[in-house]
């Protein structure tokens, strides 16, 4: 697997801090040197709290009666608590080096069709959130989110590249409905002697699913359930 991290937040010249790359979307997917000493970049953002742009599974846009169910069932910028925006910046919903465990729960793997959202906390509130909206064929949500929570929660152990590791430790959370079928978990990150979390949420509803994700350098969950709760009601 590709080195998970654990990390600090760098800061743009807007004064917002910046983005963590890859954890904005998966929590895991750079080297633990890198996210310790905070990594810098820069990001569009925007409090808007119009429907998020969209990505599909495929190459292809999602069509316009696929954009009219998925869309409706991400949240916005307005959604979360004051401070937070919608990430628009290129890229930010990529997976590209995330562990596969990460990564094909991020895109709800085995899903005909997705719409994802990146968010950004504020400087005072150094977390990050992605959320991914999926429709699938008849019958395989269910099977699809077995697969998924049982991939996710096996994501244990030391996860390395070259000379840089990181211990990860995947744990059930008890507290957020989640529908026909899904699950919650956090999972912690610890190198250097610093942790960082990464929550993991998936619900089904019918043929529909959402996922949201929540990287965050405090163990604490309110927030990403308050969340959780409000993904789980638009399905």
């Amino acid at each position: 697997m590709t080195a998970a991290a654990v990390g600090a937040t760098g800061s743009d010249g807007a004064g917002r801090r910046a983005p963590r790359a890859v954890l904005t979307v998966a929590a895991a997917g750079v080297s633990a040197a890198v996210l310790l000493t905070g990594c810098g970049g820069s990001s569009s953002t925007s409090t808007t709290t119009s429907r998020p742009v969209t990505t599909t599974t495929t190459s292809t846009t999602l069509s316009p009666a696929q954009a009219a169910e998925l869309q409706p069932l991400l949240l916005t910028a307005a959604d979360f608590p004051a401070g937070w925006a919608l990430d628009s910046g290129p890229g930010a919903g990529s997976t590209k080096g995330a562990p596969g465990c990460v990564a094909d729960l991020a895109t709800i793997k085995g899903s005909a069709t997705r719409a994802t959202a990146v968010f950004l906390g504020p400087k005072t509130d150094p977390a990050d959130a992605i959320q991914t909206v999926a429709s699938f064929s008849p019958g395989l949500a269910l099977q699809s989110a077995k697969v998924l929570r049982s991939v996710f929660q096996s994501c244990q152990g030391t996860l390395s590249q070259g000379e840089q590791s990181a211990k990860v430790v995947v744990t059930p959370l008890h507290t957020a409905a989640t529908g026909d079928a899904g699950f919650a978990s956090q999972m912690k990150l610890s190198a250097g002697g610093q942790q960082a979390y990464f929550n993991a949420y998936l619900a089904v509803k019918g043929d529909l699913a959402t996922f949201l994700g929540w990287y965050s350098p405090s163990s604490s969950t309110t927030t990403f359930e308050q969340m959780a709760t409000k993904a789980l009601a638009r399905l």
